[in-house]
């Protein structure tokens, strides 16, 4: 139970990162970006801070994820990798999955994803 009640509270404060970042409204305190400003505001390291902001924005077009995440069926852990290679249409397989799988396999999937989207992208080029 404290899970879930832990992960519905992060849910919506990254999904809440989220609608601030799409606003701007950090660049009213001089922030060159919503990640700099919760680095600057809250003490986080840049990477945690762009997680924060990548995972929020991405759950806005995952509502599976975004919903197994709330419900503590996933750890942040998993969610930061599921999001990194989910795409609206491979949301409902990946929240059905994701749960069950080691992080470390998740990591490992979302590295070789990355570089074949990446070699795709040299190739066109």
């Amino acid at each position: 139970m404290w899970l879930a009640t832990h992960t519905a509270s992060v849910v919506e404060g990254v999904a809440e990162g989220a609608r601030v970042d799409l606003g701007e409204v950090w660049t009213f305190d001089g922030a060159s970006s919503m990640a700099t400003w919760l680095v600057n505001r809250y003490q986080l390291a840049p990477r945690t801070a762009a997680d924060w902001v990548r995972v929020g924005n991405a759950i806005q077009d995952l509502p599976a994820i975004r919903a197994a995440y709330q419900a503590g069926r996933m750890s942040w852990d998993q969610v930061r990798a599921v999001t990194r290679i989910a795409t609206p249409e491979t949301d409902d397989e990946l929240a059905a999955e994701a749960p069950g799988t080691p992080v470390r396999d998740l990591n490992r999937l979302a590295r070789e994803i990355d570089l074949r989207r990446s070699e795709e992208h040299t190739s066109e080029l």
